[in-house]
């Protein structure tokens, strides 16, 4: 599996999760799969990295994919996540009437 994506209900409020191969970033494929998921939907949430601190397994550094959803008109919420583990910020997207 190269991509994936997906969306889910969670406490009464819409989801989505986007995953996608290093290599087939930058193709289009991440724009396509956003306008999928936002399909017969109001607004959807999700958490993102919003730093390039990390380092990923392979030992590449890990590149915040914030400026992409922004791009994709979401936007940044004033909600964080932060444990040992992860540091992200929520972004949301709502359907423009």
């Amino acid at each position: 599996i190269k991509s994936w994506a997906l969306k889910f209900e969670r406490e009464n409020k819409k989801w989505f999760a986007i995953i996608i191969a290093k290599e087939l970033q930058g193709t289009g494929l991440g724009k396509s799969l956003l306008e999928k998921i936002k399909t017969n939907e109001t607004e959807l949430l999700g958490w993102v990295i919003d730093h390039s601190n990390d380092v990923k397994k392979n030992g590449e550094k890990y590149i915040s994919p914030v400026d992409f959803y922004i791009k994709c008109d979401l936007s940044i919420t004033n909600e964080r996540l932060q444990s040992n583990l992860i540091s992200a910020i929520q972004i949301k997207w709502r359907k423009k009437e």
